[in-house]
Order: structure tokens, then sequence, then C-alpha cells
């Protein structure tokens, strides 16, 4: 019982075991206040392991994995660690593995697992991909008895693997019909544990009839996140021009959730954007179409989107042929499959857009035919498409086709926009987290070159934003320096720069112009034994006039912030000046690589060398963290 006469407690007498859980409740900015407010609270703030983990976390756009036994302590540790690595792409460890079958074009990397299919289609080849350096590749398979269209993985959240298949039916009778008019092709859903190859334990039905079409093969787009699973099926450059096909499963239970279809070539990929929300870029509407997943069984006539953002208009003649869409990893409620203390942040992952862009038929005979293509990329965050929702709430619709918001409005503070030459479009496995990873398409020829890190992390940004306005300013003292050096020697004074006192003039002269001695470094500069003569010639080095602002060559790494800013447009495929704001930095490796194809994760970068088919031979694994 407290008595009448006892002081009230505030929060600063509570343990700092208490305080500190209690401190972690807080949302990370108001942490970093709360260091500023006392001596006490800074001290438990940065001597907190728990605390410094979660700000290195939220900094580094990464969620904490419950389902890890590490303590905070080594979590903490590997987190630095691992994006120290990535900073400066500063390879960990790397392996060469031989792919020993011939490949088709089926393939995913995700949940630190690489898939590939092989020419048979009747099988599927996987591997766990190494985290420490004795961790041996071995390739497992998935056999099926029916041909394999596609796949889609969900490992950490399910140890799910889904397999689309088709197997031609012939009926008994009429055989006076052509075979090819009689013939019709079963496309089923087949649930696998990835640990285990053998039916998912969780799946009811593991076998799921989806439709019977009388087209072979489609186009496939799928995702898995939560209880569901959205498949699209579609058929590209069809003479008969068949509807596109969309189904949301309940894969657990095998039900069929909502089923609908649009016009022949609308949509070619998805985006899961929250557990109940996904996106479909349509590129008959032009629009990125939101849809939300129902909760039941859905008996709704005709299902509709029930907000859209309108992409870019296009010039007369030219239409939108394909958007491929991914952003990983998914939304999910849980890691229970993996063992890693942290992974990235599905919510605040950077969604990547390979955007085709064609001419129509109305161009005419000659200009459709030649099928002439235009690529570009798009980047934006996963979290920024959900806020559009906030940002333009007033649209959204359920009982109406909602009215698209320009792309104007909505676009440019948060989309970033290349041409696509910068950008080999064959694999989109080419983004984790914040981050993606490019290399120049050097064909066969015999040329090794540097990778390209984006990193669209804004803590990054402004943090690299910082490094350059710091190099810049010291530049600007070097150069003084340098000028004031000059004057010494132009007023023949040569006591001060004689070899005799080279310590000393170097001090006073950095001291005169109030550089401290911990830019030195920055600069470039030092006086360590045997540098007598070398300072001056540091500072009049001519090269430094060229010098252009930015990061110094050894760091290889920029941030770009450049605003108003439009993709370079030179085919006039676009009837509106395309802008995008979002900043981004970028870093090159060091090493050089012959590479025909690189893919990323979280923890590495997959380099690809292909025959002259094109077929994946060898995968070398660069191992960051």
């Amino acid at each position: 019982m407290i008595s009448k006469d006892s002081e009230p407690l505030v929060l600063l007498d509570l343990p700092p075991e208490i305080l500190t859980q209690i401190l972690l409740f807080l949302p990370h900015s108001s942490l970093l206040a709360c260091q500023c407010v006392s001596h006490y609270l800074h001290n438990l703030i940065s001597n907190s392991v728990e605390i410094q983990y979660a700000l290195h976390g939220s900094f580094a756009m990464q969620t904490d994995n419950p389902h890890c036994i590490s303590p905070a302590k080594d979590r903490l540790a590997k987190l630095k660690t691992k994006e120290s690595r990535w900073e400066e792409l500063t390879v960990n460890f790397s392996k060469t593995v031989r792919v020993p079958f011939p490949t088709s074009g089926i393939y995913d990397l995700t949940g630190g697992i690489y898939l590939l299919g092989d020419v048979t289609r009747k099988a599927l080849h996987y591997a766990y991909l190494p985290s420490e350096p004795n961790q041996e590749v071995e390739w497992n398979a998935i056999h099926t008895e029916h041909t394999i269209i596609d796949m889609g993985l969900c490992v950490y959240e399910h140890d799910l693997l889904a397999i689309i298949t088709t197997q031609a039916k012939t009926p008994e009778s009429s055989a006076r019909l052509p075979m090819e008019s009689l013939v019709r092709h079963e496309i089923h859903l087949q649930l696998h544990s990835v640990s285990t190859g053998l039916p998912h334990p969780d799946a009811q039905q593991p076998v799921i009839p989806v439709m019977t079409t009388q087209w072979e093969r489609p186009a496939v787009g799928i995702e898995i996140v939560g209880d569901n699973l959205v498949l699209i099926l579609a058929y590209y450059e069809n003479a008969a021009k068949p509807n596109d096909q969309v189904f949301i499963y309940e894969w657990k239970t095998g039900k069929l959730r909502m089923r609908f279809m649009a016009p022949y070539q609308s949509y070619s990929g998805l985006l899961f954007l929250t557990t109940e929300i996904f996106l479909l870029p349509n590129t008959n509407t032009e629009r990125l179409e939101f849809w939300k997943i129902p909760s039941g069984i859905s008996d709704a006539e005709s299902p509709r989107p029930f907000f859209a953002l309108a992409l870019p208009r296009l010039n007369g003649h030219k239409s939108y042929a394909h958007i491929s869409c991914r952003a990983d990893p998914n939304p999910t409620s849980t890691f229970r499959h993996s063992q890693k203390p942290f992974h990235a942040d599905p919510g605040q992952a950077i969604a990547i857009f390979n955007v085709t862009i064609r001419y129509n038929e109305d161009a005419g005979a000659i200009f459709h035919q030649l099928n002439q293509t235009h690529g570009f990329v798009f980047f934006v965050h996963r979290s920024s498409l959900v806020r559009c929702l906030d940002r333009f709430s007033s649209q959204i619709s359920y009982d109406r086709n909602p009215q698209p918001i320009p792309y104007s409005q909505w676009g440019p503070p948060i989309c970033r926009w290349f041409a696509a030459e910068a950008f080999p479009m064959r694999w989109i496995t080419t983004t984790s987290g914040q981050r993606c990873i490019i290399i120049q398409d050097i064909g066969f020829e015999n040329e090794s070159v540097s990778l390209i890190l984006l990193n669209f992390n804004q803590n990054d940004v402004t943090r690299v934003l910082a490094m350059e306005r710091r190099e810049h300013e010291a530049k600007m003292r070097t150069r003084l320096a340098r000028n004031r050096l000059t004057e010494l020697r132009l007023q023949g004074d040569k006591a001060q720069i004689t070899v005799g006192q080279p310590v000393a003039t170097f001090e006073q002269t950095m001291e005169e112009l109030g550089i401290p001695e911990a830019e030195w470094s920055l600069m470039g500069l030092s006086m360590s034994e045997g540098d007598d003569d070398d300072w001056m010639d540091v500072l009049s080095d001519d090269d430094s006039d060229d010098w252009d602002g930015s990061v110094r060559p050894k760091r290889r790494m920029k941030a770009m912030n450049r605003q108003d800013e439009a993709v370079d447009d030179s085919h006039r495929c676009f009837a509106e000046i395309v802008y995008s704001n979002l900043p981004y930095s970028v870093c090159s490796s060091q090493e050089r690589y012959r590479y025909n194809g690189v893919l990323l994760d979280e923890e590495r970068i997959l380099g690809l060398k292909t025959n002259l088919v094109h077929r994946i031979t060898t995968v070398d694994i660069l191992h960051y963290g």
C-alpha cells in the first residue's frame, strides 16, 4: 500500500529492464529523441543491446524473426556486418555451382532457395543456398507425371511449392473430327512441401483442378500470401484471343474464393500489397488495379477493382504490351520456417515493374508486324502504393469502377523510371528488400564488368548524401590549403616548406585553415613516415580540378537525388513527360565479372552463365550476409 506522503512514481524511477521494454514500444524516431532528454536515457538507450538492435533494424528496413533463438547481441552483430558488406559490395565468400541438367525458362529465387525447371518439363530442381562457407550446395528435384507450366514458392511462411501442370485429354468418340479440335487440356495446381517434396500436409486437397481448356500452355502469374493463392492464366499471341482468367484460392482447403475474366492480354503479373490486397497491372486499361481478397466465397457476378492508378499516357499508335512485377519478400504474418535472425521488411520492400511498349494495330500493318518494342523499368516502394489509398481515399469505390488517379498526381514523388537499355529484362528476380542488382549485358564477348547495386532505402540515401556533403566541404578546404601553399611558394618562404620541417608546416597550414586532424584522412592526406614530399603533391594534384562534388572513386558509391528528372523517351512512347523523383544510391563492385545475368536475394547475388542457346550452365554464389 502506497502512503499518502510517498512521492509519486515517475517513469525514470522504474528498473532499467522494465524501462527498456517500454522504450521498445516507441517509434524509433521517438527513441532517438529520448536520447537527447537526459544523460540517463542517453546511456540507457546507447548501451541497451535490445534497443540498438531495434534501431539498427529500423534503419536497415529489417524486421526481427521471433522464431530465431539467437540472442540480441548476436543478431545485432550479424546485422551490422551484413549492412557493412552490402554497403560496398564486399563479398563474404563465394561458391560456383554447376547446373547438371538442361534448363527451361522456369526459375525463381526466394526464401533462400534457387529453383530451375528442365527441358523435360516434368521436374523442378532446387537448391538451398549456403549462408556459411562450409555449407555444400545440393540439387533436389520434384518430379511430376504431367507437364509443368510454371510454379510459385512460399518458403518461409508455409514451406510451400505450388506447381501448375497441364494434361492433354482426347475423347474416345468423334473420330471423324480433326484431332486438334478434340484435344482438351486439364490444368491443375499441385501443392507440395518444399522440404520433403511430398504433398503439403496443410493442404486438404493437394491437387486442385483449375480448368479445362482447348489451348495447351498458358502464361502464368502466381503469388501465395497467407491462406490465399492468386493465379493468372493468360494466352499470349493466340489467334483466338481468349480471355485472361484470374483465380483466387484458399489453398489449404482448395476452395475457390473468386474467379473473374478480363479481355485478352490484360494481365501478365501481380503483386501483393498487403495480406488482403493485391495489385494487377492492366495493359488494356493502362492502369494499376487494386483488388481485395474476399473474406469468404465471393458470389459477385462481375468482380471489379476498388481503386486504380493510371500509368503514364502513351502516344498514339503505342500500347502497353506486357507488364511484369515483383517485390520480395511478400507480405507475411510469420517466418516460422526460417531460422534467420531477421528479414527484409516486406511492407517496405521495393517493387520492380518491367514495362514493354509496342506499336498497336492502329499504327499500320508494317509497324505492327515488325513487332518492335521498347522497354522501361520503374521502381516504387510497396508501402508507397499502399499509402496511395490514404492519399486518394475519395477515389476508392466498391460499387462501381473506380476513377483512376493520373500518373502526374500519384507517381513522380514515389517512382523512379529508367529506360530498359540499362536493365536486362530476361530475369525479374533482381530485387530483394530495398536493393536491386544489375549488370551490363555482355552477350558472348570476353568482357568483364562491375556489378551495380541500387539501394532505395531512404535512410541510406540520406546518409550517403551527408557523406558526400562532408567530402565536398573537405575538398573545398583542401583547395584552400593548396592555394595557401602555392602562395607560400610564390613568396619564396622556403623555410616553411623545406624537408627539414614538413610535419610542422603541414600541421600549421591545416590548423591555420581550420581543418581538424579528423578530416585529413577523409581528404586523402596523411603525414606518415616517408610522406615528406608527397603531401604537397596531393594538394596540387591537377585532377582535383575536375572533381564534381561526388564521392571519391575508391568508395564507388553515389546518391542519386535529382528532382523533376524525366525518363529518357527517345522513342517517343509517352504522351506526357514522365517524371520520377524517388532518390536512391548506387554502388559499383570493385571486382569485375563475366556474367550473362544476375539475381538477388536477401543474403547474396547469383551470377549466371549461359550457353549459346541461353540455358544456364553455371551459377556463382556471392554471399554478403
